[in-house]
This record gives C-alpha cells, sequence and structure tokens, in this order.
C-alpha cells in the first residue's frame, strides 16, 4: 500500500497528530497528552479527517498519554459527530493490551473498535463494503428549480432502485429549494 504522509498540527504542541494515507484510508498517528486541554483539538482533528470523507479513519494511539482514562471518551465523541454524515468508521489502533483493555473497560469499543496492529485494522475496514451514492446539480435561482430539483431527485432515486422514497424526498427536496428562493428573494430587497 502506498502511504503518503503531512503534519495536522503545529510543532511544540502538547499534542502532536500526523495525517498519511493508505488508499482511500486516513491514517492518523497520535501522540503527547490527551487531556482537558487537548480533548477538544484531538476531537476536532479526528472529525475534519472523517469529513474528507476517506473509507476510514485509523488511529495509531500507541504514542499517546492518557492521565484520566475517561478522556479515551474523545474518539466516542468524534465517532458520535461523523455517524450520520459522512459516516465514515473510526478505528483505533493500539499495540498495548492493557491500554486495549481501559479503552474498552471506558466504553469506547461499544462505538469504536480496537485493533492490536494496523494490518489488522486495514483489514478489519477493508473487509467491510460500504456503498455511498450521490448526485448533484446547480440550480438557477428560479422558480423552475423547483420541478428541476423534483426531477433531478426522482430521476436519481428511480436509477438506484429507491422508487418508493420518490414521493417523500421530492417533498423534502421541495421545502428545501423553496426556502433557498425565498431567502435569495429576501436578500434582494
Amino acid at each position: 500500500r502506498q502511504i503518503t504522509g503531512s503534519p495536522m498540527t503545529k510543532p511544540f504542541s502538547p499534542l502532536m497528530v500526523s495525517a498519511d494515507t493508505a488508499g482511500t484510508i486516513c491514517l492518523l498517528t497520535v501522540g503527547g497528552v490527551l487531556d482537558s486541554s487537548t480533548y477538544l483539538k484531538l476531537r476536532d482533528t479526528v472529525i475534519k479527517a472523517a469529513l474528507d470523507e476517506p473509507r476510514a479513519v485509523l488511529i495509531d494511539v500507541n504514542e499517546l498519554d492518557v492521565p484520566a482514562s475517561s478522556a479515551w471518551s474523545v474518539f466516542t465523541s468524534a465517532r458520535w459527530h461523523v455517524s450520520t454524515w459522512p459516516d465514515v468508521p473510526i478505528v483505533l489502533v493500539c499495540s498495548h493490551p492493557g491500554r486495549r483493555r481501559t479503552i474498552a473497560r471506558n466504553g469506547v469499543t461499544h462505538y469504536v473498535p480496537v485493533h492490536a496492529t494496523l494490518n489488522a485494522a486495514l483489514a478489519a475496514v477493508s473487509g467491510s463494503v460500504r456503498a455511498r451514492r450521490r448526485a448533484c446539480t446547480e440550480l438557477p435561482a428560479a422558480l423552475a428549480s423547483l420541478r428541476k430539483a423534483r426531477e433531478f431527485v426522482a430521476e436519481w432515486l428511480g436509477d438506484w432502485s429507491h422508487e418508493e422514497l420518490i414521493p417523500v424526498a421530492t417533498v423534502v427536496v421541495n421545502v428545501f429549494v423553496e426556502n433557498v428562493l425565498q431567502q435569495i428573494g429576501r436578500a434582494h430587497v
């Protein structure tokens, strides 16, 4: 696997995070201290990595110092933030058996699996198949966009064999587009 890297945080930080990629998987290596002063920084870094929509975010925590075991919940929090969208799995890599037990004891593994090696984590996420379907279009700021948006949604849901969703989805997209058109109209007044 090809791995490329780039730093994600400033040097001299009590918390260091470096980012690499293995194909479509994001690999974060975390070092330093995880405490109340670095918790949000780490959570936001993990969320940001997931928002780039890799197949998964794998986090090596072998060099992470966690004085209060409850701070391991940072990974549960990050997973919660991305669980609906973009629904990217977050997986921990930790070679220390005692640390893995601590992570599990704090409930993190209910939402974020932990593996002893990078290869085991890669194998776990490589075995899962997650299909994502997206379609996008640009619509003019005109009433005709209401019809175009409904037709667009209906066409793609039909192509994806989800005709049963067309009635509800077209109502939702109609409300969204109508709201945007109303906001645009107010902006020009």
